[in-house]
Order: structure tokens, then C-alpha cells, then sequence
């Protein structure tokens, strides 16, 4: 009778050593992971679980056999179970669908509520940020899908399922009180630039917000009260102080005069300020205007306010420019501006208009003393400091409507006064 007898050669104890150490590193790993995210994602450690089970029963049964502890080999139960345990982590526990996607960027102590979700809209990750201030009640937010947690919201919901990247403000309420975010979704891109899924950050805004309105309020009570107010006062003493000079004589009447210049300059840089309000508050979309009648309104106006000036024009029949509506502030600004402070024995103030292929230029022209150098200084800096302050609203708001039209300006002041061009592209 024969028998089959089977010596292992040397390198079999080394191949089953390097086999165990492979497996003891990943076990290791696995536990490693399955420690760090216990308590904060309960289906990615669930499973970590399985499959740390599905690694460990075939690894015990295997173990028993090559040991000698038993003479029947189990491996063959042993891989079955961990088939059964991989499967459940597979269609339970939807392994290969609900990933870690980006774990690496949800910080756990950031500030921001942050949702990361797969292609299908479906949450895979989330920070505690999230669970505190965002979820409907339920701590079991991974695995669920985004419009489903969010269905009292369709405006982000829409936002999430038709854009790949914005950012916008959404208004919910919190235990009774609204609550502001501030809302980015970005995509997430795998190597082959193919889009895999989304953050979904929530910023809360609530404080600033509420700021805005606080400030918004202020200015309506500065704007509409105070600032009214303070003009219909103004234009009485502006009267009073007239009569007076007129009646009274010597001292009494300079007194009397200064007393009205005062008020009338009051009274200017309260329109002033009604322009830079008008200017913050108006659309700055540009649109089609024509800038002969603008030009011809504004010369219009400053005759009926400044008598002793004389102005002339040099204007086409017509002359369509495309800038923001705000640009009659910046035209009435300089016509008044050349009028107002020229202190000339004979006043004079010319606006022309002159067309090329590729721009406009209106030019204001006046024979009085010049900008002050320190005014064009403030200008040119762009801001304002502690010893040298622009005593004119008018060229801020000048500047800020160029600007905004995407035109540009240039002063050339000298003995014989002011030019101001204004360029606007066609």
C-alpha cells in the first residue's frame, strides 16, 4: 500500500510569516480607521466593521488549520462568511456607493456646516457643524439624499440638482428664529477631471445680515429724516439770513452774508449727499442714453443757479453713448463745479462734445482759478487722510460714475483756468 507523504519546504514557514504580517498591518489599519470614526459617521463605521469581520473569521479559521489546533480544515466556512459579511456591507450597507468622497477636506472643527455628496445627490459625508445646525432632527444623515433633508428648502435643493458651482443666500428658520447662509457648492473631481460628486458648505451670515438691515435702517433715519430735515432748516435761515443782508448795513450785513453763505453751502453738500445716496442705491447696468440732452439739461440748470455766469455750448444734434444712468451726476457735478468757484470778473463756462470712431469726449472748460492742487491729490491717492481732506463731494462722485462706466477723466488746470475731458468709449 502506498502513501502520499507531503514535506513543506523551507520557504513555506516564510510565506505563511509575510502572509500574517500583511494582514496584521491591514487589520491594523482597518481598526485604525474604524477608532478614528466611530461615533461621527455611523454607516462608514458600520462598514469598517463588516469588513474588519470578513478579514478576521478566514484569518481565524486559516490560523487554526496551519497551527495544527485542528485536524478539519474550516477555511472553507470561513471565507463563506466573510462572503456573507462583505455582501451585506455591499447591498446593506452600500460599500461601494456611500465612500468617504473627500474625507479630507470636512475639517471637523470647522465652523461652516459641511455636506459632501456623490453624483446621485446622495449625502456620503458630513461634518458636526452640519448635524448641530442643519439637520431636520436626525443624527442618521449619511446615506440619505440631499432634496429629502433639505425639503423644506427647494431653493438650495434646486441650486444643488441644476449647478455644478454657485454660491448664493439661503434664509431657513431655526428653532422659530431666521437663520442666513451663505451657500458654495463645488464640484469634486476625480484624476480624470470627471465630476464624482459636491460640497455642499453652509457659512452662517445671520450676524451680518442683521447688521446690514441695522445699517440699512440708520441710513433710511439718516437719509430720509435727518438729512430732510436738516435741509428744510437750512433753506430757512438761507432766507432769513437773505432779508437781513439785504436790510442791514456795515458789520451787521458781512455778518448777515457769511451767515447765508454758510447756509447755501449746507444746503450744496446736501445734495451732494443726496447724489452719493443716489449713486449707491441706483442700477449700475449700463444703458443707452443720449448725452447731447444730458449735457444740455445740465447747462440748463446751472444758468437758472448761477445767473452771473456766462455759458456756452458746442454740441452735436445728437450723440448716443452707452453708460450707467448715473453719469448725469458726474456732468451736473463738473458744470457746477466750473461755475460755483470761479471767482473770474467775467465768469465763463464752455462744454463741447467731440465724436471719434472710438470714443467721446465732453470737455468743461472755465477761466477760473483751477482745482486747488491738494483736491486733485486726494483724487489721484484715491482715499482720504488726517491732513489732507477733499472739501468737495462733488469730483468723489465724479470719479466713482467714470469709473463705473468704464470711461476715464483728466484735469488740466492753468493761469487761464480748468479743462476737464471726460472720455467715454463707443
Amino acid at each position: 500500500m502506498a502513501f502520499l507523504n507531503v514535506e513543506f519546504g523551507p520557504f513555506v514557514p516564510f510565506t505563511i510569516a509575510t502572509s500574517y504580517l500583511f494582514l496584521i498591518v491591514g487589520t491594523y489599519w482597518l481598526l485604525s480607521a474604524y477608532w478614528e470614526a466611530r461615533g461621527s459617521d455611523r454607516v462608514y463605521t458600520k462598514q469598517i466593521g463588516l469588513v474588519i469581520l470578513a478579514v478576521l473569521i478566514p484569518w481565524g479559521t486559516n490560523a487554526l488549520t496551519n497551527f495544527g489546533v485542528t485536524v478539519a480544515d474550516y477555511s472553507p466556512f470561513g471565507y463563506a462568511a466573510a462572503s456573507l459579511l462583505i455582501a451585506t456591507a455591499l447591498f446593506r450597507y452600500r460599500l461601494l456607493d456611500i465612500l468617504p468622497i473627500a474625507r479630507g477636506t470636512v475639517v471637523e472643527s470647522m465652523e461652516n456646516a459641511v455636506f459632501v455628496l456623490d453624483d446621485d445627490q446622495q449625502i456620503v459625508d458630513v461634518n458636526p457643524q452640519a448635524r448641530e445646525t442643519i439637520a431636520d432632527g436626525t443624527d442618521e444623515l449619511v446615506g440619505r439624499q440631499f432634496d429629502d433633508v433639505f425639503a423644506a428648502s427647494p431653493t438650495i435643493v434646486e441650486a444643488v440638482a441644476e449647478t455644478a458651482e454657485t454660491r448664493q443666500q439661503l434664509s431657513i428658520t431655526e428653532d422659530g428664529e431666521p437663520c442666513h447662509y451663505e451657500v458654495t457648492i463645488s464640484p469634486i473631481e476625480d484624476s480624470f477631471d470627471n465630476e464624482i460628486g459636491r460640497t455642499v458648505v453652509f457659512n452662517d451670515i445671520t450676524r451680518q445680515i442683521e447688521r446690514e438691515q441695522d445699517l440699512d435702517l440708520m441710513r433710511q433715519v439718516l437719509s430720509r429724516v435727518l438729512r430732510h430735515n436738516i435741509r428744510n432748516e437750512l433753506q430757512v435761515v438761507q432766507g432769513s439770513t437773505a432779508m437781513l443782508s439785504s436790510e442791514l448795513e456795515g458789520r451787521h450785513r458781512e455778518i448777515a452774508r457769511k451767515a447765508q453763505a454758510g447756509a447755501e453751502d449746507l444746503v450744496s453738500l446736501s445734495n451732494k449727499a443726496r447724489g452719493i445716496e443716489e449713486l449707491v442705491e441706483a442700477d449700475h447696468s449700463a444703458t443707452q442714453v443720449d448725452l447731447v440732452i444730458m449735457l444740455q439739461d445740465a447747462v440748463e440748470s446751472s444758468r437758472g443757479e448761477f445767473p452771473d455766469v456766462s455759458f456756452t455750448t458746442d454740441l452735436p444734434e445728437t450723440c448716443e453713448v452707452r453708460v450707467i444712468p448715473a453719469i448725469h451726476l458726474a456732468i451736473e457735478n463738473l458744470i457746477e463745479n466750473a461755475a460755483e468757484h470761479n471767482t473770474a470778473a467775467t465768469p465763463t463756462v464752455d462744454v463741447t462734445l467731440t465724436k471719434t470712431d472710438d470714443d467721446v469726449t465732453v470737455t468743461i472748460s472755465d477761466n477760473g482759478p483751477g482745482i486747488p492742487t491738494h483736491e486733485l491729490a486726494v483724487l489721484n491717492n484715491g482715499a482720504e487722510t488726517d491732513l489732507e481732506h477733499g472739501s468737495g463731494l462733488g469730483l468723489w462722485i465724479v470719479n466713482w460714475v467714470v469709473d463705473a462706466s468704464m470711461a476715464s477723466i483728466e484735469y488740466d488746470t492753468n493761469m487761464n483756468g480748468t479743462d476737464v475731458m471726460v472720455t467715454i468709449p463707443n
